[in-house]
């Protein structure tokens, strides 16, 4: 879990960097983040050694920075900059509501 949340830390600030310097698109960008960490998820189960679990986590952690660091810039380009608090805080209510039922449901979907 420590390996996680340092190559998170340490990619956040990367990954602000690098979406500023490409020529791509801030969406793009954004959904390259969730598919990274989509992936490194499927690969999850793969790993049978700790060297492989710590590989693992540090890729998810990556991929994890950049989707965590364009959330912000993707809310004021929908919103706009007048109403880029109230657009946070819509992002943050439906974020939150996917944390808090995401987990029951996929242990509906499990036992189904």
């Amino acid at each position: 879990l420590s390996v996680l949340g340092i190559s998170e830390a340490v990619s956040r600030p990367f990954n602000g960097w690098l979406s500023d310097t490409i020529n791509i698109s801030k969406l793009y960008y954004y959904m390259l983040g969730n598919v990274g960490m989509v992936i490194s998820n499927i690969a999850l189960p793969l790993t049978k050694t700790y060297t492989s679990l710590v590989v693992c986590m540090v890729f998810y952690g990556f991929f994890a920075g950049s989707f965590n660091v364009m959330i912000a810039v993707l809310v004021r380009e929908c919103s706009g900059v007048s109403r880029i608090a109230s657009g946070l805080g819509w992002a943050l209510v439906f974020e939150g509501a996917a944390y808090l039922f995401g987990a029951p449901v996929a242990g509906w979907l499990h036992d189904a």
